[in-house]
């Protein structure tokens, strides 16, 4: 008579989903941190930049104003 040897492969798969969906998760949250310091970062450079313009419609003055603009 042989042994059968029984192997408990259930453990094994749940361990690998629970490691797999931590690292989801881990993923997702970096993610959205790196994301929300994008936008705050964003919001500041675009906030400072005030380009001021001239009203007049000539066209030495709208060189001016794409001059300033450029720079």
């Amino acid at each position: 008579m042989s042994k059968k040897e029984t192997k408990n492969v259930g453990p094994i798969i749940g361990t690998l989903i629970v490691i797999i969906v931590l690292m989801a998760i881990a993923l997702y949250v970096f993610a959205s941190h790196i994301n929300r310091e994008a936008l705050i970062n964003s919001d500041t450079a675009s906030s400072t930049i005030i380009i001021q313009t001239s009203s007049k419609d000539d066209v030495q003055s709208l060189k001016t104003d794409l001059n300033n603009a450029i720079k």
